[in-house]
């Protein structure tokens, strides 16, 4: 049996073209994800969140609402991608129900 020449080629100038043209073509980085904002907070530093969100390459900022139901609605009638939730800071440092008043915490 005669050994095909053109076979060994193959196997080295394949995974070498693959090497070479596969991270131009395809590339896992996502941008333009559609968004809209639910601003439960109010301040200037949720208003400064969603403005350095918003200017960013990889969000497109649609719309801001009162509240999540509205936002769902929007995003189901638009087709949208995500919602971005913020907050009230109160709710943030709130202690859960029955737990002490003060708490320690020891570093070895």
């Amino acid at each position: 049996m005669r050994r095909n020449a053109i076979l060994p080629k193959i196997f080295v100038i394949l995974p070498v073209v693959m090497l070479l043209i596969v991270p131009y073509a395809a590339n896992q980085e996502v941008k333009n994800l559609t968004f809209c904002v639910v601003d439960n907070d109010h301040s200037t530093l949720s208003r400064r969140l969603v403005e350095q969100v918003a200017a960013s390459e990889y969000f497109n900022l649609t719309a801001v609402t009162a509240d999540y139901a509205s936002a769902m609605a929007y995003v189901e009638a638009t087709s949208g991608f995500s919602i971005f939730l913020v907050k009230r800071a109160s709710s943030l440092y709130r202690k859960p129900s029955g737990s002490p008043a003060s708490r320690s915490c020891r570093i070895a």
